[in-house]
């Protein structure tokens, strides 16, 4: 194998690594979403980006906190499929006491879905 092959070879294998690592650490997903918005009079402390979870089970992320008039709009990227009821009550909380912060939704009916769910 010539010097030139060997170079163009480590320089493919580098732009899969790069390419890959990337792909690890960025905000990258293959899976599906939709958008959710939730208002709250105080978000507490919540961070963009921070884990959805319903009755435990992580669904989704936080994609955006904007303030529109005197509430905080949280805006919601949950997985596909997840269907989240009309009385779903939304909470922010806290992994442990100095823990981080995250989404959780407690489920509501079953009868009636709420808007913006597939």
């Amino acid at each position: 194998m010539s010097t030139e092959s060997k170079v163009g070879l480590f320089v493919l294998v580098g732009l899969v690594l790069l390419g890959w690592t990337i792909f690890l650490l960025g905000d990258v997903s293959l899976q599906r979403h939709y958008s959710m918005f939730v208002y709250f009079d105080d978000v507490s402390g919540l961070p963009n980006k921070a884990v959805v979870k319903l009755n435990g089970v992580e669904v989704g992320k936080v994609k955006e906190i904007t303030l529109e008039g005197t509430k905080a709009k949280v805006e919601l990227s949950i997985q596909q499929g997840v269907k989240i009821y009309k009385h779903a009550k939304f909470r922010i909380a806290s992994t442990s006491i100095i823990g981080s912060k995250y989404l959780a939704i407690e489920q509501g009916d079953s009868d009636e879905l709420l808007n913006g769910s597939p």
